[in-house]
């Protein structure tokens, strides 16, 4: 027995294969494709992924990354952003449920500045597709009506940057990491066709790691982590209904603001030592 939808069964076949190229003392370039094959309900969807990446040595302390990937993917993550029921669910491909396909690109510089020490910066873009929602009002539960015909269909886009700062060396090591990103999904019958930002849309997303190793038999460690909430969805306004015969409101109706206009906080804070 199923909750929430029918049973259903598939196969999946998988096929990978690279190879790595050095160019000179200074490029290098490794080539991949990935071949899928799913069957699910009487459909075949058959995918090739290719993906490369490069990397150009500038001198000896410093070099530049550059990468492209396509990717198809047979689970969606099917989120309830509501204040309601928050919950995350993996449902899979169907006859009416495409795979969910993405194209990414990203840029990176790296440089050694001192003996130790590593800093590197990396932007990306992410293109997706064939992805889902719920429709407005829909959940998981509380209906007998098949998790597929709750859903729409649509696109979304992903890109930022991130920074890293390591040090790698001494008794106290190390690492700061910020990055900034955007990730907004767009659907013909959500939140009247506008783009909205996804619920794990992270703004900011901020860490530290240091440790801290004064002998052989002991070593501290603290982290701290502070991030943009998940994006939710609250009503913004309550109204009452049309009273019955006695003046008694029978009804309250709930308006909700633009799909996952609320943030929540995040931030988090860990402190450890350990002796041997």
């Amino acid at each position: 027995m199923s909750y929430g939808s029918n049973e259903i069964r598939a196969n999946e076949l998988n096929a990978y294969t690279e190879a790595d190229w050095k160019l000179g003392d200074r490029f290098k370039v490794n080539l991949g494709v990935h071949s899928s094959n799913f069957f699910v309900e009487g459909e075949s969807y058959f995918s090739i992924q290719p993906r490369i990446s490069s990397r150009y040595l500038l001198n000896k302390k410093s070099s530049i990354k550059a990468s492209y990937a396509n990717m198809t993917q047979f689970l969606h993550l099917l989120s309830n952003s509501t204040i309601g029921l928050p919950t995350d669910l993996w449902v899979p491909v169907t006859e009416k449920i495409k795979p969910q396909t993405s194209d990414q690109l990203a840029l990176g510089y790296a440089v050694t500045p001192t003996k130790g020490y590593q800093i590197s910066v990396e932007g990306y873009y992410k293109w997706m597709n064939n992805l889902i929602e719920y429709k407005d009002g829909a959940s998981f539960q509380g209906s007998a009506e098949d998790w597929q015909d709750k859903v729409e269909v649509g696109k979304g886009w992903s890109y930022g940057a991130e920074f890293l700062l390591e040090k790698t060396k001494g008794e106290a090591t190390g690492w700061i990491g910020y990055t900034l990103s955007w990730t907004n999904r767009e659907f013909e019958n959500i939140n009247f066709g506008d783009p909205f930002p996804y619920r794990f849309d992270r703004r900011h997303d901020i860490g530290v790691a240091l440790t801290y190793e004064p002998s052989e038999r002991i070593d501290y460690g603290i982290t701290w982590i502070y991030g943009t909430g998940n994006a939710i969805t609250f009503p913004q306004a309550i109204y009452l209904g049309t009273p019955n015969n006695n003046n008694d409101f029978v009804d309250i109706v709930e308006s909700y603001g633009p799909r996952n206009s609320t943030r929540l906080e995040l931030s988090s804070f860990r402190f450890r030592c350990e002796l041997s």
